[in-house]
């Protein structure tokens, strides 16, 4: 055979294995953007368990596993019944709040606080005064609205439990504090305020730094914005340099990582009956259809876009955020997104009346009823 022969053979060979090499990752980038966008109306059953809780007690996802708590202490266990941790406590009205590493238990109107992180506790935090509302970061740090009569404090510790600031407000300035958050990196701070400026209610959302920015900032406060006629219940950091303001008439989006300005603001013509928030986006369920008797749910991304609109077929009593998901459910159906609008699972749960979801897994949640506990697996 002549090197000109060899040499086209050669040739040919190469566009063949480059073919299959092309035609291999195509079906493999296939077969993983169908599962990554499918819809799943069935699962398997892993595993079931017996509740020896109280009818009290509240589950959530943290960690690949779930955290149980009531007002006699907390555990977190992995879905098969594994105990990774547990801790007892005497609460009346226990609260949590769960950032990525850490979460806080505290007792609403009550005194104590107790942070945690994936590998138990942290640190116990005893205040003078009741506790209104607290906020954790992926740090530990606490942020923590307390009442003093006619006026509040917001207190700010550390994990340990020692109080790094704390600052004094009045209903006539800066206002009540509604809400507040914490930056995953602790540095900031954000408050929702609402005060009334001669007959007219007014929300106020102020951004404390912690860091540099603030250091000569009177009250450390980088920015602030103003919003007449408009209540805001709900703020929160969704990442390192993006946070929202949810409004009673939609919601406002706020960037930069040390002096956070307005970004962008979307209002919604109907009443918002439901709010969820992620590091992906932010989640509404607004009122909708003949007399505002349906429900649409509108997702949308860090960036203000819309990403998803869909009226929404079935009542649902719960919308929560489990795993980095949007979980629906009433006492028989469930219906799971991703905050990217993509939904993952739409169909019943057959084995018994639903209380709560919480995704464990990849693919897994651990699925808590009224009858008991089970494991399932979305096939």
């Amino acid at each position: 055979m002549s090197e000109h022969n060899r040499r086209k053979k050669h040739r040919r060979r190469r566009g063949k294995l480059l073919l299959l090499i092309c035609g291999a990752a195509a079906l493999a980038f296939g077969a993983r953007y169908y599962m990554n966008h499918r819809t799943s109306s069935a699962y398997a059953v892993i595993s079931t368990g017996t509740r020896e809780d109280t009818a009290s007690s509240q589950y959530q996802a943290f960690a690949d596993a779930v955290l149980r708590y009531s007002d006699d202490g907390a555990t977190l266990s992995k879905d098969d019944g594994t105990l990774i941790w547990n801790e007892s406590f005497d609460m009346h009205t226990p609260t949590a709040d769960l950032s990525d590493d850490a979460l806080v238990i505290y007792d609403k109107k009550g005194t104590l606080m107790y942070v945690f992180g994936v590998n138990g506790l942290r640190g116990m935090i005893s205040t003078e005064l009741p506790i209104l509302k607290a906020k954790v970061s992926s740090q530990g740090m606490i942020a923590a609205i307390l009442e003093d009569g006619e006026t509040t404090w917001i207190n700010f510790y550390s994990a340990e439990g020692q109080t790094i600031a704390t600052g004094k407000t009045r209903i006539e300035s800066p206002g009540y504090p509604v809400d507040l958050d914490v930056s995953k990196n602790s540095e900031l701070l954000m408050v929702s305020y609402l005060y009334v400026d001669g007959n007219t209610p007014t929300s106020y959302v102020a951004f404390y730094s912690f860091g540099s920015a603030g250091q000569n900032q009177m009250d450390n406060i980088v920015s602030g914005y103003t919003y007449p006629n408009v209540m805001i219940p709900q703020v929160s950091f969704l990442g390192s340099d993006v946070a929202v303001a949810v409004r009673d008439d939609g919601l406002t989006l706020y960037s930069g990582s040390q002096i956070p300005a307005e970004n962008l603001s979307v209002t919604e013509e109907t009443e918002i009956s439901s709010t969820f928030i992620n590091d992906r986006g932010v989640g509404l369920i607004v009122q909708s259809g003949e007399n505002h008797q349906g429900h649409t749910l509108k997702l949308y991304n860090t960036g203000g876009k819309l990403v998803k609109e869909e009226e929404l077929k079935t009542d649902y009593t719960s919308a929560t955020v489990s795993g980095g998901q949007l979980v629906l459910h009433n006492d028989r159906q469930v219906s799971i997104y991703e905050m990217d609008g993509t939904e993952r699972f739409q169909g019943v749960i057959e084995e018994g009346s639903v209380q709560s979801v919480c995704r464990t897994g990849s693919n897994r949640y651990m699925v808590v009823m009224e009858e008991g506990l089970e494991t399932i697996r979305l096939k």
